[in-house]
């Protein structure tokens, strides 16, 4: 992404010390959504998602390395629903990288971001959640079971922590996570990132894991995954899976997502192909398949997708996906529910 340099920045030309600098970068993105499936006919939607950033970097004399970054969600509301900004500073060294304030966790920093099927949105619903889904969380509704990649982990995400993580070290790296308080009978959220990275005859391996945990004792949020990616030249194969569980409590309209009243368990697969055609065109496909066990009740899901990004220039890409899913409600056989979901995108990023 290409970085615009501000008339404030400062240029540093001392021996030893690199050049500070204030950068600003962003990018629009319009995105058109056709759902097809057996409760709506046809629903058709326009979006858009857009952000601006800016942060400041600076290397001391010592090799000490520190900034601040702000990300701000500048439309109304964002696909979400929810205006999401970011807001945090860092240091770093030989040691790893301190990160403190409002900014991703440390399961997030290693989980499989692959593919698009799980970014189209919400499967087994009439409107869907267009561009990205927060986290898997349970069926909340007989016909509305949301599930992202199965890679998610909870609602920590963007809250208020500090997070280190650890210089690669032979290929391998870590990272750790604790968010604060959100209220007086509230524990912290804890996560934990690990990855390890290898070259055999040509052929990459990735192989990783994440957990998030609530601390909850009477409202529990437990997630897990772990994930392989393979790669050699053009091509690229991942595998992950996930289990996400909550503990039974009442439904409580102050925590977000809503819990449901029932406890949960989550168990989700994910195999991705990917394939760059050349320089500026990608190709993937995707299988994902997953189990929402509620007591009482047993929703599944099984999705198969395809996409297609295209540079068109620098700054400039066109996305294309569909997928088609089938949804199974355990309880009630009549929301059962068979679709396809089709979306296009064009993006400008500077």
């Amino acid at each position: 992404m290409r970085k615009v340099l501000l008339a404030t920045t400062a240029l540093v030309a001392m021996t030893g010390a690199a050049a500070a600098e204030v950068t600003v970068n962003g990018y629009y993105e319009f995105n058109y959504t056709s759902t097809n499936d057996d409760r709506t006919s046809t629903y058709d939607a326009m979006g858009d998602d857009t952000e601006v950033h800016i942060s400041y970097n600076d290397t001391a004399d010592n090799g000490l390395a520190y900034g601040m970054k702000v990300e701000i969600e500048t439309s109304a509301t964002d696909d979400l629903g929810v205006n999401n900004d970011e807001a945090s500073m860092y240091v770093s060294g030989d040691f790893g990288k301190i990160t403190l304030g409002e900014n991703d966790g440390a399961a997030e920093d290693h989980m499989l971001w692959a593919g698009n099927t799980h970014f189209m949105g919400q499967w087994g619903s009439s409107v869907p959640t267009v561009n990205r889904v927060a986290e898997a969380s349970p069926a909340t509704t007989a016909n509305d079971l949301k599930i992202s990649n199965g890679l998610s982990y909870g609602p920590g995400s963007n809250a208020m922590k500090v997070k280190y993580n650890s210089p690669s070290m032979a290929g391998f790296s870590f990272a750790y996570s604790i968010a604060g308080q959100t209220g007086a009978t509230e524990s912290e959220d804890t996560e934990v990132g690990v990855t390890y990275t290898t070259d055999i005859g040509g052929v990459g391996i990735t192989v990783g894991g994440a957990m998030y945990d609530s601390g909850e004792a009477s409202d529990s949020n437990e997630s897990t995954m772990q994930r392989l990616s393979i790669s050699n030249g053009d091509v690229a194969l991942h595998f992950a899976m996930s289990n996400s569980t909550n503990a039974a409590v009442a439904d409580d309209a102050t925590t977000t997502p809503v819990e449901t009243n029932a406890a949960t368990d989550i168990d989700t697969n994910l195999m991705v192909i990917e394939y760059a055609l050349n320089d500026v065109t990608n190709l993937s496909a995707e299988y994902l398949n997953s189990k929402s066990d509620t007591t009482g009740e047993l929703d599944e899901l099984t999705a198969i997708g395809f996409g297609l990004s295209y540079s068109i220039a620098p700054g400039l890409n066109f996305d294309l996906a569909h997928h088609s899913y089938e949804l199974t409600d355990g309880a009630n056989n009549a929301n059962d529910n068979d679709g396809s979901v089709t979306r296009a995108s064009i993006k400008v990023s500077f």
